[in-house]
C-alpha cells in the first residue's frame, strides 16, 4: 500500500497511481532512484515519488485523527533459524506443500498454474492436479532463443500430469508491444527481464481462467539461487580459524585478483554485514544502497547466525520476494484481471523453511540447491524435471535494448541529473561501449537494462 502525509493531507491508495491522479508533487526522490540502480526495484517503505511511502510486508498503518500522526506496527513477524530435528522434514514438507495449494485452490471458478517447466511450478502444478478431478488449466510461455527456452520441459510436465496445457511463444513483436505497457501496469521502474513473458502467459491464462498458482517462493524458501551455494562456500571459510585465513589471504596475494581463492580468502576477513553487503552492492560507492544492505544484514546476522541463512531470510523478507517477486506477478495478473496466487508463500511454509537446517536446502559445499525440495517431490514428478538445474524465467530483454542505441543514449542524456555520481559515470561508459559495438558484460547489460527503464518510467508519469 503506498501512503501520503504532509501534515495536512493524509492519502492512501493500492497502485502509486491513483496518488498520483489526486495531484500530488511529482518530485522523484534520488535516494530512491539509488536503491532502484542497484536493486532493480525500490524497497519498502521507499518508493519513487518523494513523501510517498509504501508499507512493509507485514504491516499495519494507524492515522490518528486526533494526534494527525502516522504509526506502522508489525502484524507479521518473521520466523528466525531455529533448526529442528530432520527425522519428519519430508513427510512434514509434503503435508504443508498439498496443505498449501489446496487452500489456495479454493475458488468458484477454474484455477489454473503457470507451468515453465522447473522445479517449483511443476511442484505447484502437480498438486493442483492431483487434488483435481479433471484435468487443470496449465499455461507457459517459450522463446525462439534456445538459451531462454524452456518449452520442452513444461509441455513434458504438462503430458505427465494430463493438463489441459496452453503454450504461446513470446516474439520481439511481443516485446515491443508490452514494453509500452509496462509504466502503466508496474508503478514504479522494477528492472526483471521476466516481466515481458509474465504479463504475457498472464494475458493467455485469462482466456481460460480467473485465477492462477505459481511457484514465486520456492527458491527462497529452500535455497535455489546460485548465491546462495557461493555465501555457502563463504560460511565453510569462516569456520576456520581466522589465522588460517590470514595465512591464506596471505599465501594467495600472488595470484589473480579474481581467483576464487585469493578473493574468498580476502572477503573472509570482512566483517559479516561487509561482507554481504559488498556482495549485493557491485558498487560500493553508493553509500545509499550500501548502507540499506548493511542495515539488513546486521540485523539478520544478530538473529539467525549464519551468513547462508541470513541471505535465505534477506531474499524472502526483504529483497527478492516483498517488492519485486510478489508485485511482479500481482500486476501481471491484475493488467489482465487474473488473480495469482502463491502457495510457496503460505505462512505455514515461512516458519517450515526457518526451521530446516541449512544443509538440507543446500549440500554441505555448496554444489547442490534445494535438496530437501526435491526429496519432498520425489513422488510428485518425474525424473527429468526432479533433477534439472535451475534456468530462471526471463526474457532475451537486454539483446533488444542493445538493439535501439538512441534510446539508449537518450536515457544516458536525461538520467545526468537524477543518478548519483558513480552511478552516472558508470552508465556512461557503458553507453560509450555500445556506440563503439563493443561486448557488455552481464552486469553491464544488467545496469544498461534498469536505465532504460527508469527513463521510460519518467516519460510516462514525470510530467
Amino acid at each position: 500500500m503506498y501512503y501520503y502525509w504532509d501534515g495536512r493531507v493524509f492519502m492512501f491508495a493500492s497502485e502509486l497511481k491513483g496518488l498520483l491522479a489526486a495531484g500530488i508533487k511529482r518530485r522523484i526522490d534520488r535516494d530512491a532512484v539509488s536503491l532502484y540502480m542497484s536493486l532493480g526495484f525500490i524497497p519498502a517503505p521507499h518508493s519513487i515519488i518523494e513523501g510517498v511511502w509504501k508499507l512493509e510486508a507485514g504491516q499495519n498503518l494507524l492515522f490518528s485523527l486526533r494526534q494527525k500522526t502516522i504509526r506502522t506496527t508489525r502484524f507479521y513477524i518473521p520466523p528466525t533459524y531455529e533448526p529442528q530435528p530432520t527425522k519428519n522434514l519430508v513427510p512434514r514438507g509434503r503435508e504443508l506443500l498439498e496443505k498449501a495449494v489446496h487452500y489456495r485452490s479454493i475458488a468458484d471458478v477454474d484455477v489454473g498454474t503457470f507451468l515453465s517447466g522447473g522445479l517449483d511450478s511443476s511442484i505447484v502444478t502437480a498438486l493442483l492436479q492431483r487434488q483435481a478431478n479433471r484435468p487443470i488449466h496449465s499455461f507457459s510461455i517459450g522463446f525462439e532463443l534456445a538459451a531462454f527456452d524452456e518449452s520442452r520441459y513444461a509441455r513434458l510436465m504438462a503430458e505427465h500430469l494430463g493438463t489441459k496445457h496452453h503454450h504461446a511463444y513470446f516474439t520481439e513483436k511481443d516485446y515491443a508491444r508490452i514494453r509500452k505497457r509496462i509504466p502503466d501496469i508496474y508503478d514504479e521502474p522494477l528492472a526483471d527481464t521476466s516481466i515481458y513473458p509474465t504479463v504475457k502467459v498472464a494475458e493467455l491464462a485469462a482466456r481460460h481462467v480467473k485465477a492462477c498458482l505459481t511457484g514465486e517462493g520456492g527458491d527462497e524458501l529452500f535455497g535455489g539461487y546460485a548465491l546462495h551455494r557461493a555465501v555457502a562456500k563463504m560460511d565453510l571459510l569462516f569456520r576456520m580459524p581466522v589465522g588460517v585465513r590470514k595465512m591464506g589471504a596471505h599465501l594467495t596475494r600472488r595470484l589473480s585478483k579474481q581467483h576464487r581463492l585469493r578473493r574468498g580468502f580476502a572477503l573472509s576477513l570482512q566483517p559479516h554485514q561487509d561482507l554481504l553487503a559488498n556482495i549485493f552492492c557491485r558498487l560500493p560507492a553508493d553509500r545509499i544502497a550500501h548502507a540499506w544492505y548493511k542495515k539488513h544484514f546486521a540485523a539478520l546476522l544478530k538473529k539467525n547466525g549464519t551468513l547462508t541463512e541470513s541471505v535465505i531470510r534477506f531474499d524472502l523478507f526483504h529483497h527478492t520476494v516483498p517488492d519485486k517477486l510478489n508485485v511482479k506477478v500481482d500486476r501481471a495478473g491484475m493488467a489482465s484481471s487474473l488473480e495469482i496466487r502463491c502457495p510457496f508463500l503460505d505462512k505455514e511454509l515461512l516458519s517450515f523453511s526457518a526451521q530446516i537446517p541449512t544443509k538440507h536446502k543446500l549440500s554441505r559445499a555448496g554444489s547442490k540447491t534445494k535438496v530437501l525440495l526435491r526429496s519432498i517431490a520425489k513422488p510428485w514428478l518425474p525424473r527429468e524435471i526432479l533433477q534439472r538445474k535451475k534456468q530462471g524465467f526471463s526474457a532475451p530483454a537486454f539483446a533488444w535494448v542493445q538493439n535501439e542505441p538512441e534510446t539508449i543514449v537518450h536515457a544516458q542524456k536525461e538520467l545526468r541529473g537524477l543518478l548519483r555520481n558513480q552511478q552516472r559515470k558508470q552508465l556512461h561508459a557503458i553507453t560509450q561501449k555500445i556506440t563503439a559495438r563493443q561486448k557488455l558484460t552481464r552486469y553491464e547489460e544488467d545496469r544498461l537494462f534498469r536505465a532504460t527503464l527508469l527513463q521510460q518510467w519518467r516519460e510516462r508519469w514525470e510530467g
